[in-house]
């Protein structure tokens, strides 16, 4: 076996999985770019993960390759990123290769000074290709090295740059949002769903916004149009149909190849979405896929801890997808009953092998068979069954085991989303052993966080959006009798603002004032298929603000969203959580306070309604928190709904606290 380079003291599979390279690779630190200084040599850094189906040819084709990996030893030093580990040093080097190539992905190359100014980068690159660009590299280095210097800080200077909107002095209304909506709604296939084209990522905060503005406009078109897009999403390849959970994305522009590493991050968010999605059209099949991808969460991420696992890779034995997809052999052979009904539904290849996907909704196609859909559908939980059996003694995809502190927090605020609306106990019990695991491994002696958690040890200083999620999920816990959770989320914001905000910008940076220092430091302000951390520090100032009676959380808030409005009003796609914040400020927003020993029954009651203008805060005993106080009574439950500093009359009945909300929120 050859020797191991530096990434074997490593904790991240990524980097782990290249430790048996003949690259000398370096992990991100001092080390390396002490070696380059003293040596004279370029940084040659390469960013992935350990699910990036690319990452991984391109090691099989270069990184293995002893000529390459001896040309790339004798005139770099080599660097290894895992960009789930440290997102902010892929920030800055993504900036810098889309400014570069106009374009960016994984694995991500950059060429860069022994300072870490990049000069040079891109992605992907075939052996021939990779083997003529170092070879460029070198020549230019060598008879021009001037010109690196100053291509590296010309690019350096633009990375710097945080580009945002400054506040405009105009008063926001609904018809600066209908225009923006309508915009942005060119762009929508009416077909299958989801954005025009493909390849097609789902982006969940895309489609919370837009349900939302349909709460906020009424327009029914654009209800029909998220529900068309997550019956698409759920019904294709996309969707694990066996054993629940969504892949990355779909290659095609019908949800129906995927590609196929599966994503905690993404598996959380479309938890919460399908959760609301239900809240507003009571479809089964949404009902299921919360449940189905919970339950896929609970079976194959999930550690014996009950921290959540990053990622599935796409690729087992060597092949995208071979543990996922079947051949009508296979399944003829594996489904006991009912095999061919199963195959006319589900899959649509005589011979090769494909993933599994449905055309129609259950109840149409029950229909057309002139079948019962309770019988059909009975029928086909016995075939999935089996060959998710079937399917187990397979060789499996790779498990990236490392546990992230921010998308941990996503999925724990899912469960306890998916809780309220279904009152499924279980999902309460995973989110709370969840969340009581992040509150005690990842938390700092100073009270700060850890990004990262790893066979028992929690390491990389928290970036904003390990504070920002995991706010949220302190703030999604169902209270009742237990409150500590609202005051964890109140003290993390106080840090928070400390570490992160920039007073003279009015935002947060991505990294915290006492962290390592890169060549730049980067404002994460646009959504991508995560959310805006800034956008989601805004709206959880707003509830604490709320919550606690803080002024200065709610000017702080208002502040953010006032330098934000005409950025996400131009690109709304781009700006989505930034979009709900500013829905959230214009349309009535209501406290709902309720207090009693049925304090949670009645909670879930309205949870049954869609209320996302509302911050609901509920009590079974007394407490000292400013929303609730004083509000207790033994004998019975007292629903206080209230609004800018003012309450309506209180009511013990949840059909009479929906009126009041009803005659200003809205129907829906």
């Amino acid at each position: 076996m050859p020797l191991p380079n530096h990434l074997i003291r490593e904790l991240s599979p990524y980097l782990l999985q290249h430790a048996y390279n003949p690259v000398d690779w370096y992990p991100w630190g001092e080390a390396a770019s002490a070696k380059a200084a003293a040596e004279g040599k370029l940084l040659l850094i390469s960013i992935g993960y350990a699910s990036c189906h690319w990452c991984h040819v391109m090691e099989r084709e270069s990184f293995e390759d002893e000529a390459i990996a001896r040309f790339m030893n004798e005139n770099f030093v080599c660097i290894k990123v895992d960009r789930e580990e440290r997102p902010d040093i892929d920030q800055v080097y993504m900036s810098a290769v889309q400014m570069i190539q106009g374009r960016g992905g994984w694995p991500l190359h950059a060429f860069a000074l022994a300072d870490g100014r990049p000069f040079f980068g891109g992605t992907y690159y075939p052996p021939d290709q990779w083997r003529q660009l170092l070879q460029q590299i070198v020549a230019v280095s060598t008879n021009k090295p001037l010109e690196l210097e100053k291509q590296a800080e010309e690019i350096a200077a633009g990375v710097r740059v945080n580009v945002f909107a400054e506040a405009v002095a105009r008063d926001l209304d609904l018809a600066a949002i209908d225009n923006s909506i309508t915009s942005w709604s060119r762009a929508f296939d009416h077909n299958w769903g989801g954005q025009s084209g493909a390849p097609k990522f789902p982006v969940p905060v895309n489609f919370l916004y837009l349900l939302r503005y349909y709460k906020a406009s009424g327009k029914k078109e654009i209800l029909d149009f998220v529900i068309l897009s997550l019956q698409k999403m759920g019904r294709g390849g996309i969707y694990d149909q066996l054993g629940g959970g969504f892949a990355r994305y779909s290659t095609d522009a019908e949800w129906k190849i995927p590609h196929f590493e599966k994503m905690l991050y993404d598996n959380a968010q479309l938890v919460s979405l399908y959760t609301e999605a239900f809240q507003l059209s009571r479809l089964e099949e949404f009902r299921n896929v919360v449940y189905e991808t919970i339950a896929f969460v609970e079976r194959e991420l999930t550690s014996p801890e009950a921290c959540f696992y990053s990622a599935l890779d796409a690729d087992s034995e060597g092949e995208e997808g071979l543990f996922y997809t079947w051949t009508a052999a296979e399944i003829f052979a594996n489904v006991k009953e009912d095999a061919a009904l199963f195959c006319d539904y589900y899959f649509n290849q005589a011979e090769a092998r494909d993933v599994l996907f449905v055309k129609l909704g259950l109840a149409e196609y029950a229909q057309i068979k002139g079948l019962d859909p309770a019988v059909l559908e009975a029928k086909f939980a016995i075939a999935r069954g089996q060959l998710l059996a079937a399917r187990g003694g397979r060789i499996r995809p790779a498990l990236d085991d490392k546990s992230l502190c921010s998308w941990n927090a996503l999925m724990s605020k899912a469960c306890f989303e998916a809780y309220e609306v279904f009152g499924e106990k279980k999902f309460l019990q995973l989110g709370k052993a969840n969340l009581d695991f992040l509150m005690e491994k990842c938390r700092r002696n100073d009270g700060g966080l850890w990004h990262r958690y790893k066979a028992g040890i929690a390491g990389i200083p928290g970036f904003l959006e390990d504070y920002a999620f995991l706010m949220e999920a302190l703030l999604a816990f169902p209270a009742g009798i237990d409150n500590r959770y609202l005051y964890q989320a109140k003290t993390l914001m106080h840090i928070s603002l400390d570490q992160f905000y920039d007073v003279e910008q009015g935002l947060c940076f991505f990294t915290a004032a006492e962290d390592e220092k890169l060549f730049a430091r980067k404002m994460e302000l646009i959504d991508n298929v995560i959310p805006s951390s800034n956008a989601s520090v805004c709206r959880s100032l707003f509830r604490l603000g709320l919550i606690f009676h803080e002024d200065s959380f709610l000017k702080t808030a208002k502040s953010m969203l006032g330098l934000m409005q005409e950025k996400t009003l131009q690109h709304p796609a781009s700006f989505s959580n930034w979009g709900i914040a500013l829905l959230e400020n214009l349309m009535p927003f209501y406290t709902i306070a309720i207090a009693g020993p049925e304090a949670e029954t009645i909670k879930h009651a309205l949870n049954q309604h869609y209320l996302p203008f509302s911050l609901k805060v509920a009590s079974t005993v007394d407490c000292f928190l400013p929303l609730l106080q004083n509000r207790h009574e033994a004998d019975k439950t007292v629903i206080h709904v209230c609004h800018e500093n003012g309450c309506l009359l209180p009511t013990e009945n949840v059909a009479e606290a929906l009126v009041l909300l009803g005659e200003t929120v809205g129907k829906g």
